[in-house]
């Protein structure tokens, strides 16, 4: 079981999240800390993959990503969505098993290394479907299509198919370029099916 999460900076924004178990991947729009909280500790997985900074430093990783689209915490709506991300994450080490692995992902990199990235939501949900063999039951937000990418990266992970990029003061988890055939490959035989969380 992975957990993707796409968090706001603010929580009365939207914040996306996606479980992500066997070929099927759920979504669901939350917005309080607590309320994610719950959602993870309902589903105790085995990797949460964050898309928020984990670390409050002067980040080589944000510099190495920049061609992404990674910005530095010098903007301060970017150290409003790291300080919410490494507090929610202080919560979650009291409250999950030991064994769970939290790492930082970046889903606009995750889109445009596997070749499915559109500034228009509508059109990357397609080209995820059309690329990687996946079924949306729905229409999915921004925040939970983001979410999903995060997930997808948390599998990938957990398949040895990701590399970290950055050091010591910050790392961010994103697919291995150098892999990507198989990647796609293998995302394609999983037929992952994408549907709304209750």
């Amino acid at each position: 079981m992975v957990f993707g999460l796409d968090l706001s900076a603010k929580d009365v924004n939207p914040t996306g999240v996606c479980f992500l178990s066997g070929k099927f991947a759920r979504t669901k729009v939350l917005k309080s800390d607590n309320e994610i909280l719950e959602e993870i500790q309902v589903s105790n997985p085995n990797i949460i993959a964050i898309d928020a900074p984990l670390t409050l430093n002067n980040r080589i990783c944000d510099v190495l990503l920049k061609k992404y689209g990674a910005m530095p915490l010098k903007l301060k709506s970017i150290m409003q969505l790291a300080t919410r991300a490494v507090r929610l994450v202080n919560e979650l080490e009291t409250l999950i098993l030991q064994d769970t692995k939290i790492i930082e992902v970046f889903p606009t990199a995750t889109a445009k290394i596997l070749s499915v990235y559109h500034r228009d939501d509508g059109i990357k949900q397609q080209k995820i479907a059309e690329v990687l063999n996946i079924e949306f039951n729905c229409k999915v937000s921004k925040d939970e299509l983001d979410a999903f990418l995060c997930a997808l990266t948390g599998w990938l992970f957990s398949a040895n198919l990701t590399i970290d990029v950055g050091n010591e003061q910050g790392k961010i988890t994103i697919p291995n370029v150098a892999k990507v055939d198989e990647i796609i490959r293998m995302v394609q035989n999983l037929k992952i099916e994408v549907g709304k969380l209750k």
